[in-house]
């Protein structure tokens, strides 16, 4: 059992992440706008998802992100509307559909790219390389722990 204490530093973490997250969407959207990107942030990050995981089916892509698959059908939809992405029959198997970035879509991911550096550089002005270090391994092992359970 988790005592009282430990549940109470959990939240405020919970709510630290939370906060940060959405401070770096809210900027991140911002330099889309700003620079004339005519994307949403989930739509760029579906992008760097695509990236990530270029052929492989909805399905899985669903799986890969926080989003179902009805809206990860309806945001792929989009980038393939807008000549970002495209749709590949399976060469093995006729009844699954992969999903491949076009030319057009990675030279939009190398724009978004161009964008980070003074996100992250606001982001981690201050930090120590030993505390971001630190973050991340935190950050990794709750990943971790949360698939596990």
């Amino acid at each position: 059992m988790v005592s009282k204490s430990i549940k109470m530093k959990f939240e405020g973490l919970f709510k630290e992440i939370f906060l940060t997250v959405f401070q770096f969407k809210e900027r991140t959207r911002r330099k889309l706008l700003d620079n004339n990107f005519e994307m949403s942030f989930e739509q760029s990050m579906v992008l760097f998802l695509l990236e990530a995981n270029e052929g492989r089916s909805m399905t899985d892509l669903a799986c890969r992100s926080p989003r179902d698959k009805t809206t990860m059908t309806r945001m792929i939809d989009g980038l393939e509307k807008s000549g970002l992405a495209k749709r590949v029959p399976c060469k093995t198997d006729r009844r699954q559909i992969n999903i491949y970035l076009t030319g057009k879509g990675k030279k939009k991911i190398e724009e978004i790219k161009s964008l980070k550096p003074d996100t992250l550089d606001v982001a981690f002005k201050g930090l120590k390389s030993e505390e971001l270090a630190t973050t991340i391994r935190t950050l990794r092992k709750m990943q971790e722990n949360l698939k596990e359970g």
